[in-house]
């Protein structure tokens, strides 16, 4: 049970954070450089991580999960620099929209890429999910009359959530192709 309590709390947690990202990008970005600021939040992050990576790979590290790991952080990287790219010619409100599209995205590209089927109950679920969401989006926008065209900033955020998918189907596909170590999971 506690077990299920941790999963959700962390679950949570991320959400919170990717939710909140948006926002807070669009009024760094000002003043920051896009480049800097993700090499900061990235470095931040393998610093806080590095306990605990230590601790799972000691015995295991090797170059080659090193490279395939890499692999699949640089399309997480990749994200929020195309992110940051695509707020300066779009809104943090409108990526929020395109955003909702990531889960339909995530199971197009991953059959796609590993021609994994997803279960009609989940697909239903995302479907109903990115429906609601964008709905509740549209709705709270509705008198911005600028908000249905299309922007470059779209595109590119378009691009941004491609890398996410590909980020998404890397980790999926990670028994597969990646060594993963059996005391993690």
């Amino acid at each position: 049970m506690t077990k299920i309590l941790s999963q959700n709390f962390t679950l949570i947690l991320w959400v919170s954070l990717m939710a909140s990202s948006f926002v807070v990008s669009e009024i760094i970005l000002p003043y920051s450089d896009p480049v800097i600021t993700t090499c900061l939040r990235f470095t931040l992050a393998s610093i806080v991580m590095m306990p605990f990576m230590w601790k799972s790979y000691s015995r295991l590290f090797n170059i080659k999960i090193l490279f395939q790991y890499s692999i699949i952080s640089l399309l997480l990287v990749l994200f929020f620099l195309v992110f940051f790219e695509s707020l300066k010619t779009t809104s943090a409100m409108r990526t929020s929209v395109i955003y909702t599209l990531l889960p339909l995205l995530s199971v197009v590209i991953t059959y796609v890429g590993l021609k994994l089927i997803t279960p009609k109950s989940k697909l239903l679920g995302f479907v109903l999910g990115t429906v609601g969401a964008a709905w509740v989006l549209i709705i709270f926008n509705q008198e911005d009359s600028s908000f249905y065209q299309w922007h470059l900033g779209d595109g590119i955020f378009l691009i941004a959530c491609c890398c996410m998918t590909s980020h998404v189907m890397l980790i999926k596909n990670g028994s597969q192709t990646f060594h993963r170590p059996k005391a993690l999971y």
